[in-house]
């Protein structure tokens, strides 16, 4: 008894379900693991704890950007799950899993199951981008479920275009705005297909219709823009910190040239991964891709293409930073485009391009390895259990010196969190960003500390490490090291003055 197509097609679409579920069920046990917060991510939960809601409408504190609605539901959060990485995460974490249910049922209507949804699946449901981000106290996730929901949103919007789904599109654009500012590039596209689809209704005010819809988007962003993200856009520290992920708009030197390249290279490795192997792979498909998407079907390559052509445009502008980070929403667009191209290579006759198609698939899925953290920790900076070995091995006269970068983790859990008043610092003192501590503040009662523990993280950056190095080779003039304990991107050093 032999199988046939559908039967092959539906054991096909059930081992692609079983990988999704699998990178689910990576998520929630990262989750329940409970890692330390990131330096911005404690920052951004202080907001979140401190502030009340209403505060979400204006700028926040400690150089954060996040929308208010998304802030709001973080605060509900806080609220009944405690000032705690549970409560912080867990609404990130709802999107992260809805995301992949709506990418599935996204890329089913572009891709046939085969090697190509294989593909995008394994890289959707276990790369490190988005189970970092997709368990992670910050907005990332949701940009990406938005994105992903008003895509899908728009292909089963029925025509012929009425009041109904005027209302409800209205609705949709002027709210979603607020729980996700990179949605507004998703409306463009949105807007524009909505527009092709209903050309033959133009003449009965459908037209108008739409307009008038877009027309109400257009407000709500321009309402959020310029009370909230016009102050942050043009801010000094933005600027400057996102120069070098600003497309340069016409390259007119070689330095522009190179921009670009680095710009694109850094996109394409955040969808399919940063290895020669892994690029070209990405760059095959991608090419391939968007030929057959826009030859199949040029008024949705119109809805999925359009919003990406808008952020390289918001990014000339210096607008919208092209910083990994913030691609992530629209990165499942690229990566089912890419997921096209791959499946229509394979589908070409011929063995010698089936056999290279399969071993460029292979190879690029082997270094997303986000599968290990079903038996292993996913860590980043663990810097609370730093904290919890020094509360433990502290003495009353100890003082406590708190590198800049260690502060925004530190003040979380010692002032903030829900279990804060398990540590007992009695005494410490905070360093900032020029590294040259002055002897003075190594006092207890202006008397001179005789023991000091000097709290690091946020050590996976190397310019973090290098400036651990700088700090304590200033310390070492007046103390001497008598034990480090070091965790993953963390580490207390205990001194004794000389």
């Amino acid at each position: 008894m032999g199988f046939n197509l559908k039967d092959i097609n539906r054991y096909s679409l059930r081992l692609l379900e079983g990988i999704l579920l699998t990178g689910g069920l990576v998520r929630v046990l990262i989750f329940f693991q409970n890692r330390s917060f990131f330096l911005d991510e404690a920052n951004l939960a202080r907001n979140v704890v401190e502030k009340r809601p209403w505060d979400f409408f204006r700028t926040l504190d400690y150089e954060q950007y996040a929308p208010p609605l998304f802030l709001c539901v973080q605060k509900i959060n806080v609220w009944w799950l405690g000032a705690t990485e549970f409560g912080v995460r867990f609404f990130p974490l709802l999107c992260s899993l809805l995301s992949l249910w709506l990418f599935y049922k996204l890329s089913l209507r572009f891709i046939k199951p085969g090697i190509g949804l294989l593909f995008i699946f394994f890289m959707f449901s276990f790369s490190e981008y988005y189970l970092h981000f997709g368990t992670e106290g910050k907005q990332y996730a949701s940009d990406v479920m938005f994105a992903l929901l008003l895509l899908n949103l728009a292909l089963t919007q029925q025509l012929p275009w009425g009041w109904k789904a005027f209302s409800k599109w209205a609705l949709i654009g002027i709210t979603i705005i607020w729980f996700s500012m990179p949605s507004v590039f998703i409306l463009a596209g949105v807007g524009i297909f909505f527009m092709i689809e209903s050309y033959p209704q133009w003449k009965k005010g459908v037209l108008f219709s739409i307009l008038g819809m877009v027309a109400l988007w257009l407000a709500s962003f321009g309402l959020y823009y310029f009370a909230i993200l016009k102050t942050d856009v043009e801010s000094d520290y933005l600027q400057n910190y996102h120069s070098i992920y600003f497309l340069p708009g016409f390259p007119a030197s070689m330095a522009d040239i190179q921009q670009y390249g680095t710009i694109f290279q850094s996109i394409l490795g955040t969808v399919v991964g940063h290895t020669i192997l892994a690029l070209l792979t990405g760059l095959s498909g991608l090419i391939f891709g968007l030929f057959f998407l826009i030859r199949q079907d040029w008024k949705k390559a119109v809805l999925l293409l359009l919003p990406i052509l808008a952020v390289f445009f918001a990014s000339t502008l210096h607008q919208y930073s092209l910083i990994p980070r913030l691609t992530l929403f629209f990165i499942p667009i690229l990566l089912m485009v890419i997921g096209m191209g791959i499946q229509k290579l394979f589908d070409i006759n011929r063995i010698w391009v089936k056999t290279v198609v399969v071993i460029f698939t292979i190879i690029t899925l082997s270094i997303h390895d986000g599968a290990k953290y079903l038996w292993t920790r996913y860590e980043i900076e663990e810097i609370r259990q730093v904290l919890d070995v020094v509360e433990k091995q502290h003495l009353p006269n100890d003082l406590l010196y708190i590198n800049h970068s260690a502060k925004p983790a530190f003040t979380f859990y010692t002032l903030l969190h829900k279990n804060k008043t398990k540590y007992h610092f009695d005494h410490y003192v905070e360093g900032d960003w020029r590294l040259n501590p002055a002897p003075e503040i190594f006092h207890i009662n202006e008397q001179p500390a005789n023991r000091i523990w000097v709290i690091y993280s946020h050590l996976i950056s190397e310019s973090a490490r290098v400036e651990k190095d700088k700090e304590m080779g200033v310390l070492l003039k007046s103390f001497e090291v008598v034990k480090a304990i070091n965790f993953k991107g963390a580490s207390a050093v205990l001194m004794e003055r000389k």
